[in-house]
């Protein structure tokens, strides 16, 4: 691969887990639901505050004293559903809503049974654990200023696994992951399904839950509702939205070939899905994206100087394919590689996807 995906340090690929229906999208709230009743699969009797979300949005109910649940509100699209509880195995269920209704479903929870992998472990002393997990925040959580105000309200509940001859390092836990992001205004519960690093490479994927935060006054408020748009602009959900979109330079994104040259948006493949208001992109070049709607007057390895100091990122599809949505999200599992300003996004820079670019609180 291209030298210039050495940029940093590690190669980051984000796994989302949410589709949408850009045709039937609106900023009207769908009466859309989903309810239903969890219980023990063993004994049926009713489980009590089980987490049931829409992975990567706000949507989400925990079970009362009689194992139901309801969801309302629900924007269209196709999600997964989460069932999740100490003690019981994770249960996903992919759910599509085209049009307005009411879905139920009833779920029957097994006890997990855990099982050891056959994988060194260094023991970590509380020393050692320390530092593991300065390194797990500063990698998952990242070092942006939306960084800077996020902390982890749980750690204890992380493990780590590493390997130093092959400078593996991994992070897991039984537990939901609980992250307060007082830049954005969100507390975020987390699945971490996946968390490794190993040579040039990070990857990560998680069932992630947002909760909005209440701000203390209305200066905070409109501090965050400012952060969430600046944290939007120039992401690589927003490229990806405009490029599905083509709207790629109306959101001021430029793209060239690795030798500098021009591509104008009409060189990039990008196709209608017959079944779903979905496209796919179709491109076997490493790309240069530079954003120009922030201007940097600043030196640093993550700018361009073409007509100023602006972002710049490099993408590659790995498959060569990948399929997008107009929201900006990506369906197809680790499609992309990604280096450069993008490399700095982690959980600090995520938003939900049920946010939408000049939102209120």
């Amino acid at each position: 691969m291209h030298s210039k995906f050495k940029i940093a340090k590690y190669i980051v690929v984000f796994f989302l887990v949410y589709y949408s229906f850009n045709d039937l999208f609106s900023q009207t709230r769908f009466h859309n639901t989903i309810s239903g009743r969890v219980t023990d699969a063993d004994t049926g009797e009713p489980l009590f505050n089980v987490n049931v979300f829409l992975a990567n949005t706000t949507r989400g109910a925990a079970t009362d004293k009689d194992g139901y649940y309801l969801i309302k509100n629900i924007l269209p699209g196709v999600y997964d559903l989460v069932f999740s509880m100490m003690g019981y195995e994770l249960q996903i269920i992919h759910v599509q809503f085209t049009t307005p209704k009411s879905l139920k479903y009833n779920m029957k929870l097994r006890s997990r049974i855990l099982k050891g992998k056959a994988v060194e472990v260094v023991a970590a002393v509380p020393k050692e654990w320390k530092k593991h997990l300065q390194r797990f925040i500063t990698e998952f959580i990242g070092e942006s200023e939306n960084a800077k105000k996020c902390e982890i309200l749980n750690p204890e509940v992380l493990d780590f696994r590493i390997n130093k001859k092959t400078n593996y390092f991994a992070a897991a836990t039984d537990s939901i992951l609980v992250l307060e992001n007082r830049s954005l205004g969100y507390r975020i519960h987390i699945i971490l399904d996946t968390f490794r690093i190993s040579e040039d490479s990070l990857i990560y994927a998680t069932y992630p839950r947002y909760e909005e935060l209440i701000p203390h006054d209305a200066k905070e408020k409109e501090k965050w509702l400012e952060n969430r748009n600046r944290t939007y602009q120039g992401s690589f959900r927003h490229f990806i939205s405009a490029l599905a979109c083509g709207k790629l330079e109306e959101e001021n994104f430029v793209i060239f070939d690795l030798s500098g040259n021009y591509l104008s948006p009409s060189h990039l493949n990008v196709v209608p899905d017959t079944s779903l208001a979905l496209k796919w992109f179709y491109f076997y070049e490493p790309l240069e994206v530079v954003y120009r709607g922030i201007y940097h007057a600043g030196e640093g390895k993550y700018f361009r100087e073409w007509g100023g100091r602006f972002p710049s990122s490099y993408l590659y599809v790995k498959k060569g394919y990948a399929l997008i949505d107009t929201l900006g999200n990506v369906l197809t599992k680790f499609a992309f590689i990604h280096s450069g300003y993008w490399y700095r996004e982690r959980m600090a820079d995520m938003l939900p996807f049920d946010y939408l670019p000049g939102e209120s609180l």
